[in-house]
């Protein structure tokens, strides 16, 4: 791995801390390889994380949101004096997946999303010893069936945090790859479930509810926009598209037409939203920062220019409360791509594992950005307030009072691991 200029010492402790943890990081990340689980049934894997994290002097809480498999593990310190002025020191969150995809196993490497999260935590909280602030791993059950992180964020589980990082194994060549500009794009996805009540309409209505939408599907201008199907007492309708903004329109016209078909058969309509997870808005000041320590430490990423939405991910909800980016990178050399069993066998792979460290270094530089530098960390949530301005969302900007940056008196090297206003401005522009 190679060295670079400009590293603080902080930054320096935080790489040295997760190298040195190399073989514990890959044990634990192989034995949930090893022992794959399905959503909602990481029992396993959430007690080998947060033990592993407990012992590593974090603080632990289970069950978040009802969700016996979700945890956070939490690791601070506070300046008391500097918050009787009023200063908030800063907080970042480590996301960790850990459910298996399917009966095969880990076929995208949700493995590698755990190990990575787990050296992210230890390199800050090593950096804490120099620094003031807070640090939380939110461990997010059921990431392949996009419901974990959907119910976190519904709990408000994201909202003390000033920013959500985390780092995944992607397809080579292509996929989701957010800290590459232009790409990193998701779906926004809603199932709509219409149900109608009526003396003698019910039928009729489902009909013309299914016929409407049909044609909807039809004119849309992406195939497979919307999907219809009839079900038992009602009608279920997928829905997709590129933008949030485009998926409300989306839905207010399956309204609009539930309404009319209502209406027209005397009958009353039911509508409930039961699924669906927005699209990812990457905080591109965020992957900025990760993209150049990724360059510096050597973390190999795909090069590609300009890539499709590739998929939905639960990952857009927490980007509509926090800034939100994670960094992807391939785990060959070969053409593997994810959610094939050659994906799941290069996952165990050296190559693999040495990505992973990488990937959980290039996230805890990133954090520690964001602790030691308010104003890095304002840049930041601007540009989370400008994305969600455009969607018609209004966010009231968090404040951070007091002394810029904030570090432990006793401490002569506690900066930043990059030049932090200086760096800032660069992402910025």
């Amino acid at each position: 791995m190679s060295d670079f200029e400009g590293k603080s010492k902080l930054g320096q402790a935080a790489m040295r801390a997760i190298e040195s943890a190399r073989p514990d990081l890959i044990a634990v990340s192989k034995a949930l390889y090893d022992h794959p689980e399905p959503a909602f049934g990481e029992e396993l894997a959430a007690q080998q994380l947060s033990d592993f994290l407990g012992s590593s002097g974090f603080e632990i809480e289970r069950g978040l949101a009802g969700m016996p498999t979700a945890f956070k593990a939490t690791r601070q310190r506070f300046d008391s004096e500097a918050m009787r002025k009023g200063l908030r020191h800063g907080h970042v969150a480590i996301i960790a997946e850990y459910d298996a995809d399917d009966e095969r196993g880990h076929t995208t490497g949700r493995h590698l999303v755990a190990g990575a999260a787990l050296g992210s935590a230890l390199g800050l909280a090593e950096a804490l010893d120099g620094i003031y602030g807070s640090v939380t791993v939110i461990g997010c059950p059921a990431a392949s069936t996009l419901e974990g992180k959907r119910a976190l964020a519904a709990a408000g589980v994201f909202e003390p945090e000033d920013a959500a990082l985390g780092a995944r194994p992607a397809s080579t060549g292509m996929g989701f790859q957010p800290t590459i500009s232009n790409t990193g794009e998701t779906y926004a996805t809603a199932r709509m479930q219409v149900r109608f009540n009526g003396p003698a309409g019910e039928a009729e209505a489902r009909q013309r509810l299914a016929t409407s939408a049909g044609a909807m599907a039809r004119d849309v201008s992406e195939p497979g926009q919307a999907e219809v199907v009839l079900t038992e007492g009602g009608v279920e309708i997928d829905l997709r598209a590129r933008t949030n903004p485009d998926l409300d329109g989306l839905i207010a016209r399956v309204r609009e037409l539930a309404g009319s078909a209502a209406a027209e058969t005397g009958s009353t309509a039911g509508i409930e939203i039961i699924g669906g997870v927005p699209a990812f808005n990457v905080n591109r000041i965020l992957a900025r920062r990760m993209k150049t320590f990724g360059d510096n430490i050597g973390l190999k990423q795909n090069r590609i220019v300009k890539s499709e939405p590739s998929r939905a991910s639960d990952w857009g909800n927490v980007s509509l409360i926090t800034s939100t980016v994670e960094v992807a990178y391939p785990i060959s050399e070969d053409d593997v791509q994810a959610g094939t069993d050659a994906f799941m066998q290069a996952s165990v792979s050296q190559y693999a594992y040495d990505q992973m460290l990488s990937a959980s270094m290039v996230v805890a530089l990133t954090g520690l950005d964001l602790l030691g530098d308010m104003e890095f960390r304002g840049f930041a949530e601007g540009e989370l307030i400008r994305t969600l301005k455009v969607q018609g969302v209004r966010r009231t900007p968090r404040r951070w009072l007091g002394v810029h940056p904030v570090q432990p008196k006793s401490s002569s090297n506690g900066q930043s691991s990059v030049s932090g206003s200086q760096a800032a401005r660069k992402d910025r522009s």
